[in-house]
């Protein structure tokens, strides 16, 4: 007997530009689902940077604090430079400098700009040293730098005898081949001179 299959429209039946239709539904899925969860991270932050409460306070202490201090070292020094390149020419230019000594008494110009100069950079400062706070705090970067503590710990370090017989070993090594590399360089330059390739080179008159 002959065996009769039937098909499946779900399969045979598709034609490619369902196919293709199907592809792009998954891909434009896909990506909107990344752009939600980029976007609820970024809510997720702003909102943490309202609290105050420390995350795992115990672990990776190092490794944070040091982050930490780096960024805020970075956010001061950016601020200084803000203050220096770009407030105080928008200071000036907001609130001229008075010429003569009777409107400098009477001008409020020297105390804007001196709000203006030091007054929005100290702001910017002390807003990236908060942001530096709560990011070393936030769960995810958190956990990511616990981690990598983690890791670091698992690292065998050398002992203080090994440094010394290494830093020496190493020492030893450089000057053998600088000197072995000096002996080649005299060598060759006395037989390439003795066989008339190079010549000696007198002071120019």
């Amino acid at each position: 007997m002959a065996e009769h299959r039937i098909p499946n429209p779900g399969v045979e039946s598709s034609s490619p530009s369902s196919r293709a239709f199907l592809t792009g539904t998954f891909s434009i899925d896909n990506r909107l689902q990344v752009n939600m969860a980029t976007q609820n991270s970024a809510v997720s932050f702003l909102g943490a940077l309202s609290q105050v409460s420390l995350y795992k306070r115990t672990q990776g202490r190092l490794v944070r604090q040091l982050t930490a201090l780096t960024i805020a070292v970075i956010v001061l020094l950016g601020a200084g430079a803000f203050s220096s390149e770009v407030m105080r020419g928008v200071a000036s230019s907001v609130a001229p400098f008075p010429t003569s000594a009777e409107e400098l008494q009477t001008s409020s110009a020297p105390m804007i700009q001196g709000l203006l100069r030091y007054g929005v950079p100290t702001l910017l400062g002390l807003l990236g040293c908060w942001v530096a706070y709560r990011a070393v705090n936030y769960p995810r970067f958190a956990d990511f730098l616990i981690s990598v503590e983690a890791e670091i710990n698992k690292v065998s370090w050398p002992s203080m005898g090994e440094l010394k017989r290494g830093t020496i070993v190493v020492i030893s090594v450089m000057f053998s081949l600088g000197i072995t590399l000096t002996l080649y360089n005299s060598f060759w330059y006395w037989f390439f001179k003795v066989i008339g390739v190079l010549e000696d080179i007198g002071p120019s008159e």
